[in-house]
């Protein structure tokens, strides 16, 4: 089975619009790409992708809750935890290749206005 990281990376790559921009197209990608989600008993994962402002795809695949045989949809609410943190940790790493401040920067060194801020 694929990683949940798998899922998240494929989600963020069709958000940057590598698929073909009529619906019908999208839906069938989308689909071929989370097929093994489909089967009985399968956990699953909720795709969003957006472009130009507007949702071309909102689908839910799998189960929320396996015991229960609870489907997801493009409604369910997902309590992420602390995944949230390796992806904020690779946002920084990203910002900092582009040039932005340093990771190793004291956050207030470049905001006078913040707690945190360093005396001059």
């Amino acid at each position: 089975m694929k990683s949940l990281l798998t899922y998240v990376l494929v989600g963020f790559i069709l958000a940057t619009g590598t698929l073909a921009s009529s619906q019908e197209a999208s839906d069938h990608k989308v689909d071929a790409m989370f097929a093994d989600l489909t089967t009985p008993g399968s956990p699953g994962c909720a795709v969003g992708v957006y472009r130009d402002g507007k949702i071309v795809v909102a689908k839910g695949y799998g189960y929320a809750n396996l015991e229960d045989s609870i489907p997801i949809t493009p409604q369910t609410v997902f309590d992420v935890g602390s995944v949230a943190k390796q992806f904020t940790a690779a946002s920084i790493l990203l910002l900092e290749k582009q040039g932005a401040p340093q990771s190793s920067h004291a956050i207030g060194s470049k905001h006078s206005t913040s707690p945190y801020s360093t005396p001059s």
